[in-house]
């Protein structure tokens, strides 16, 4: 069933799994339009995705032929902007478990067979693949721990129903930031990896993840000690291990 306490049912995530399984763009359209309708979590919006109704899913095939590219130009240019709509797409339920599902199938990329008849387009493919796969992993592991945490803000409670003290508080709101600028961050690649035209979309990606969760990363860790330092060193290396990853020929 669906997580984040959200009205779709198992016979709806199945459908939905299979739609997202034959074209994983149909999720990009839904956050797309979510966008476009200033950030409201419009029911008609969500609801023609869980749904799968027809006329939604024709006007998603010609959004696609319109393409990514004001979301692209969003996520890389203004990423505060970015932060703050994929925040207000996180607090609808509904919005929440479509995201996972999104995730969910994309990481089946790792293995998915490519139809590609020439070599160096389907090992082009397959690079895209495991590079997206690797991305939503990822964000799968941070999903559940943002919502929970943003929770606890929003409830001003522990996860035990204790009430936050300002030590405490201050400890959830600074998990929160830094879970939401990982999520965010990782959701820009996503776009970006998917659009992917040349070497120099590639160095776009990379600056994102620079500039977003590395460059602060190696500032803030000098101050640090202790585990807390350790931590982040570990942090810091799986941040490079995904920079390095993004290694796709192009001929």
């Amino acid at each position: 069933m669906p997580s984040f306490g959200s009205s779709i049912t198992s016979a709806q995530e199945n459908a939905i799994l299979s739609s997202f399984e034959q074209d994983d763009q149909l999720w990009m359209v839904l956050f797309m339009r979510f966008l476009r309708a200033k950030c409201e979590p419009s029911a008609d919006i969500k609801n023609g995705l869980i749904e799968l109704n027809p006329a939604w899913l024709a006007e998603a095939a010609v959004l696609k032929k319109e393409g990514f590219e004001e979301v692209n130009r969003l996520c890389s240019d203004k990423p505060l902007q970015w932060s703050i709509r994929v925040k207000r797409m996180l607090k609808d339920p509904d919005y929440a478990a479509l995201f996972q599902m999104f995730l969910r199938s994309l990481t089946q990329l790792r293995t998915r067979k490519i139809n590609i008849s020439d070599a160096s387009a389907a090992n082009r493919q397959r690079q895209v693949n495991l590079i997206l796969a690797s991305l939503a992993g990822e964000l799968l592991v941070q999903l559940n721990p943002y919502v929970e945490t943003s929770s606890c803000v929003e409830r001003n409670q522990t996860p035990g129903g204790k009430d936050l003290t300002d030590i405490s508080r201050t400890y959830y709101q600074n998990k929160q930031a830094d879970l939401l600028n990982q999520i965010s961050t990782y959701l820009a690649m996503v776009f970006l990896i998917k659009s992917l035209t040349g070497q120099n979309d590639i160095h776009r990606c990379q600056d994102v993840l620079r500039r977003n969760l590395i460059k602060p990363l190696e500032v803030k860790i000098e101050g640090l000690k202790g585990t807390d330092k350790k931590e982040a060193w570990g942090k810091l290396d799986s941040y490079y291990k995904m920079l390095w990853s993004m290694d796709v020929q192009f001929s």
